[in-house]
């Protein structure tokens, strides 16, 4: 009985094993594309961080004008 079961469980761990690590190389590809775009179009990462900062400023100034120490 225990043969059995370990069959069993082999059935169906096997292929979900294998489907999660054909989702991980996907992701990995993805991923690895992205970076590559965004190297190669320095335009888009200047617009990125601009806009980081842009954003930190606004929460910089939303804090220090609504602080209890006015």
């Amino acid at each position: 009985m225990g043969h059995k079961l370990k069959i069993l469980f082999s059935n169906i761990i096997s292929p979900i094993k294998k489907f999660f690590s054909s989702v991980k190389s996907k992701i990995k590809k993805v991923f690895c594309n992205t970076c590559e775009y965004f190297k190669n179009k320095k335009f888009f990462l200047i617009v990125i961080l601009y806009n980081m900062l842009f954003l930190g400023s606004i929460i910089y100034l939303f804090y220090r004008t609504n602080s209890a120490s006015k």
